[in-house]
């Protein structure tokens, strides 16, 4: 089988430091681990990307290199430069004879190229089906060379006119995130500081119980200069000697992570998946979070955390967290959400896929 996999070249794979994708990381993960596996993969990604499969550039730099960006910066490049790089991902593929293209990007970027291929299509779709564009996706139904992945099944209520093709739980690589049988005193929280991560409810309940609270937080450089951003009026007055936030970078989280009595997620969107879930318990640590999107797939209630409706209830699950075991967290990481596990579904949907596409 030959596997093609490719999303944006918006940045490289991986992401830069400082910067945050995780749809770019994932199709570099899975690349990696197909290829490890033996099969025959191409990533296809901008100059600078490193990676254990085949890499195919076309010679193109991430559109976020200077040379790009400052060229072409009219506001609609970015998106037309991305569909230069589409056009090429699936000639290349149809003059090499790929049987299968994965691709990670927006689904609607995709979408029409796909449908005008006859190479087999699988597109993981990594974002909330909230948003009203995508209803469109559900015209796509017919065109059956066009299998769109689901990365949990709450994402799918948002849209159920859309035909998905599979369920792939998103996987994480556990040789980098170590176990902590033991701990710390104070919680944490990671993820992009923006209103739909919540991250001022996890700061307000760390405060009414007088809890330490550590924060990984991307503040987006625009925020901090905007005085009516969510960062400056929510964000940052709570900040204080025993709630810190602070950029971690990758590498460190494992440690960030492993050092905290639990994970505090206060998503207040409908998450259709949310890693920073199973690096924590990875970890050895419990997350307590709110009954949003994927949350109820992901963590095991009253085993690897506990999901709670309301801050309230939070403040509660906080009380009896040390009920947990912080094994069974990582069992379950292992048991379900594994680099692996994720690497063997994907193979078993690209066979589907393109057996599917072979009947007409």
């Amino acid at each position: 089988m030959k596997i093609g996999i490719a999303c944006t070249n918006a940045l490289t794979i991986p992401v830069p430091k400082n910067e945050i994708y995780a749809n770019q990381e994932i199709a570099g993960w899975i690349a990696d681990k197909l290829a490890e596996k033996g099969e025959d993969v191409t990533l296809f990604a901008p100059i600078g990307s490193k990676t254990k499969a085949k890499l195919v550039t076309f010679d193109m730099l991430p559109y976020s290199d200077p040379a790009i960006h400052c060229r072409y910066n009219d506001g609609v490049s970015f998106s037309n430069y991305e569909q230069l790089f589409l056009a090429k991902v699936y000639n290349y593929a149809a003059e090499n004879d790929f049987d299968v293209l994965h691709m990670n990007l927006r689904p609607l970027s995709v979408a029409p190229f796909a449908a005008m291929s006859k190479v087999s299509t699988l597109q993981t779709i990594h974002d909330p089906l909230t948003f009203k564009y995508f209803r469109m996706l559900e015209l796509y139904n017919e065109f059956k060379q066009l299998g769109f992945v689901s990365i949990s099944f709450a994402q799918r209520k948002a849209l159920p006119e859309l035909e998905i093709f599979e369920n792939v739980y998103n996987g994480i690589d556990l040789s980098k995130w170590k176990f902590n049988p033991d701990g710390g005193d104070s919680f944490c929280w990671s993820g992009r500081v923006i209103r739909e991560k919540g991250t001022h409810k996890a700061m307000r309940i760390a405060h009414e119980m007088k809890l330490g609270l550590d924060m990984a937080g991307f503040v987006y450089e625009a925020d901090k200069h905007n005085e009516g951003s969510y960062w400056n009026q929510k964000v940052k007055p709570l900040l204080d000697e025993k709630i810190k936030l602070d950029y971690v970078p990758y590498e460190k989280l494992s440690d960030f992570y492993g050092n905290s009595k639990a994970f505090i997620n206060t998503l207040d969107w409908e998450e259709p998946f949310g890693l920073v879930m199973i690096e924590a318990m990875a970890c050895g640590t419990p997350v307590i979070a709110f009954d949003r999107g994927s949350v109820r797939e992901v963590i095991k209630d009253g085993v690897t955390g506990f999901i709670v409706n309301d801050e309230e209830e939070m403040k509660e699950a906080i009380k009896k967290i040390d009920t947990i075991r912080r094994e069974d967290c990582r069992k379950h990481v292992e048991d379900n959400f594994s680099m692996d596990k994720m690497a063997d579904n994907y193979l078993l949907a690209y066979e589907k896929l393109i057996k599917t596409n072979q009947k007409g």
